[in-house]
């Protein structure tokens, strides 16, 4: 296999060449942090950023995470310049694969609501235009997730084209998935911020009693069906996010004939961990957790206790100072990975700390204002999300927040730049903007040659 290091911040690797293994699953291209110790390859000659490598090496295309386990195919903002060749030998025939990472990546923000127009409840903003994924859907959307594992865009809401409630993008066309969910989809996650990786899974939570009450999950053939063990009867998911090995479950339900806000369900034991549901006494509308990989959530909604609409758990719950009023989303943002610093980025309808949206900081842990915010007296915010120019150490990130809120510089969404708002572009969404995600991306193009051993 061959391991590729990020040396800066920006677009510069280093290659190093690795024997082939005659085990499939160890033939891997591992990314690695640029503040990850065990990052400390030298260049190897015979493995170059342009240019072809040796015939016969044998070289998959994969990312290592920032925990170093092995991870699935999963794009950082960090961006990437290599042009790898790869050759097979098997016996008369062989197999030749050339992929192509451009140097540039796709950092698209996506919308979802209910609005008509740039498209029918949710649209693609490219960094110049707002564009129409296809027809969209005919109902309104709740939930937007970018899977890891393939990188399609999966919405969630109430409509029934083009699928029941929840359908999935490919960038040219929509399909469905086995076993859809009767009622209102609330939220999309994957597995994509947790230790062992395993994004083949995404979890869907809302408001349906089949293929089970609130809370699914999909495989990696999009068939959905119940979790095993979690035995929910009643009520209503609003937020899910993973970390670690827990997927962290907000909303107003009952697991047997008890109900929660909040629980954290173990997905590689298939259980409930209801020592962290603790005492909180009323709705979580969102969960966020830390910094990728930590099994440490915040969570913002309509309680009182252990916080006032906001608490963290970590370990323990931690006292934080909240909001007056309701919060509907949080977003973080890892400040420093190896020093578990970050920014919880907090919406909804309150007047402080600040107005509609503020930002929580670990290291101090107190709140600041994103300017003068968004007047509760002009609408509520429903969703964030972020990009920012590395998930590592990062010196640039852009708050997105959209919402029901009608106010300049722009109706419905608007971004932050760390000193300023302003609107999307020639913004002309023209209803509630209920649910943020962006994509990075690679643009890959594979040259196949003769037949041989599959690419992985």
């Amino acid at each position: 296999s061959i391991k590729i290091e990020n040396t800066t911040l920006a677009d510069t690797f280093t290659l190093e060449k690795v024997t082939p293994s005659s085990t499939a699953a160890n033939n891997k291209i591992k990314y690695c942090s640029p503040t990850d110790a065990s990052c400390s390859y030298k260049t190897d000659s015979n493995c170059v950023t342009t240019g072809s490598l040796a015939a016969g090496t044998n070289c998959k295309i994969w990312f290592k995470s920032q925990n170093n386990d092995d991870a699935n195919l999963y794009v950082t903002n960090d961006l990437i310049n290599v042009y790898v060749k790869t050759s097979w030998a098997g016996g008369a025939s062989s197999f030749e694969e050339t992929t192509y990472f451009n140097g540039t990546t796709d950092q698209s923000i996506y919308a979802g609501g209910n609005f008509t127009s740039p498209g029918n409840h949710v649209a693609k903003w490219d960094g110049s235009n707002w564009s129409q994924l296809s027809s969209g859907t005919n109902g309104e959307v709740h939930a937007l997730n970018i899977r890891a594992s393939n990188t399609d865009l999966y919405a969630g809401g109430s409509f029934s084209s083009p699928g029941s409630n929840i359908a999935r993008w490919n960038g040219f066309n929509w399909s469905t998935v086995t076993n859809e969910p009767n009622g209102l989809v609330r939220t999309i996650t994957d597995e994509k911020r947790t230790i062992n990786f395993n994004d083949n899974i995404l979890y869907v939570g809302g408001d349906f009693t089949s293929p089970a009450y609130c809370l699914i999950k999909c495989d990696a053939n999009d068939a959905c069906s119940a979790l095993a063990n979690a035995n929910l009867t009643s009520g209503s998911v609003y937020s899910l996010t993973h970390g670690g090995t827990y997927l962290y479950v907000g909303g107003s339900f009952a697991i047997g004939a008890s109900s929660y806000a909040f629980n954290a369900y173990k997905t590689a034991g298939s259980y409930w961990n209801y020592v962290v549901t603790g005492t909180v006494n009323n709705r979580v509308y969102a969960t966020t957790t830390d910094s990728p990989g930590r099994e440490e959530v915040s969570i913002g909604g309509a309680f009182t206790v252990p916080g006032n609409t906001f608490g963290r758990w970590a370990s323990a719950w931690v006292v934080v100072p909240g909001t007056n009023g309701y919060i509907y989303a949080l977003n973080s943002v890892t400040i420093n990975n190896a020093s578990n610093i970050f920014d919880v980025y907090a919406g909804g309808n309150f007047s402080g700390p600040s107005n509609n949206i503020a930002v929580w900081h670990s290291s101090t842990n107190t709140w600041s204002a994103l300017g003068a915010g968004i007047d509760p007296a002009f609408g509520s915010i429903y969703a964030i999300t972020s990009i920012s120019d590395s998930q590592t150490l990062p010196t640039q990130t852009n708050i997105y927040a959209g919402g029901s809120f009608s106010l300049s510089p722009s109706n419905y969404i608007a971004m932050w730049d760390g000193t300023n708002w302003s609107s999307i572009g020639p913004n002309n969404i023209n209803g509630d903007v209920r649910a943020l995600t962006y994509a990075t991306s690679l643009s890959l193009a594979y040259d196949h040659y003769n037949p041989g051993p599959p690419s992985e």
